[in-house]
């Protein structure tokens, strides 16, 4: 998430996951009951977190075959396009097994507790596995990626408007990243794609752009270090909103990539970039904004 190497790479993960059974069921003479066999079973206080180790150690797999310099398994552009399409299908064959979400009387203080879990892990895989496409003009990359990035970066935004406003969900550099990740994703595909122009429109994307500063603002208060992300997402969904109303008026279909990119003041861009070296580079996002902003 930081731009650092993995400490374990992916190749080298060969542990078993824990029992899919309750800790109480765990005794000294042996088990006690019958561990989870299928994903429709009863979920236990494990199951939730070996879904979750699983689809870390997606990312994991994700970050060494396609992001990883020093994998000697890594090769042409072909062979990661295969790669991409095989992890496309394990990520949707783990969504296809989340388990039966429990409901809770209280308020959930952590994301890890709350219905959106599942949500925000499936989107935030998927920009993980396509965010380099997206910002290299040179890819090819079809419609059907950038719309695919819209949707789940749309969700993301929803989903932490929903965790944060009005409740206690704590702030964690984890939660800044997949936001300000997904929000710059959405400005992105906006900018780069008239597939996703189009299907967004002018009020879907006002509105996921209020989504994902409404949760920016709530993080800023509670947390000095989100006020960089928050001020340049502000910024960006401003002018990005400027250009979404400019296109309807004068009914343009043209594509609009580097489209009057060029007004933004140089002192803007440097300053942005400074905030962000300030608080701590994300690597996915930095990407983003510089792809962004220096079209």
């Amino acid at each position: 998430m930081l731009g650092r190497p993995l400490g374990v790479p992916y190749q080298e993960v060969d542990v078993e996951y824990p029992i899919d059974i309750d800790d109480t069921c765990i005794k000294r003479t042996g088990l006690v009951g019958t561990p989870r066999s299928s994903p429709s079973d009863t979920p236990n206080n494990m199951t939730r977190a070996i879904h979750t180790f699983r689809i870390r150690r997606l990312l994991n797999h994700i970050h060494t075959r396609l992001y990883s310099k020093t994998d000697p398994t890594c090769s042409d552009k072909h062979d990661q396009q295969i790669d991409v399409q095989n992890i496309r299908a394990e990520i949707e064959k783990w969504r296809s097994e989340i388990p039966p979400v429990p409901s809770h009387a209280n308020e959930e203080l952590v994301l890890f507790t709350t219905a959106d879990w599942y949500d925000l892990e499936y989107n935030y895989t998927i920009l993980q596995l396509y965010r380099a496409q997206i910002v290299d003009h040179r890819a090819g990359t079809t419609e059907d990626v950038f719309l695919d990035c819209l949707g789940a970066a749309e969700s993301i935004c929803q989903s932490y408007r929903r965790q944060y406003l009005g409740k206690l969900t704590s702030c964690t550099w984890a939660a800044l990243h997949e936001l300000f990740l997904a929000g710059l994703t959405y400005l992105h595909c906006l900018w780069t794609s008239p597939a996703a122009r189009k299907a967004s429109g002018h009020e879907q994307a006002n509105n996921t752009c209020n989504d994902c500063t409404v949760a920016l603002v709530i993080m800023a208060e509670r947390w000095d270090v989100a006020a960089p992300y928050r001020e340049i997402f502000v910024a960006l969904a401003s002018r990005t909103m400027s250009m979404m109303s400019d296109m309807a008026d004068e009914n343009i279909s043209k594509d609009v990539a580097s489209a009057d990119l060029e007004n933004w003041a140089e002192e803007d861009l440097t300053e942005w970039m400074k905030m962000v070296a300030d608080a701590g580079v994300l690597e996915g996002p930095n990407g983003l904004l510089t792809g962004l902003t220096m079209e």
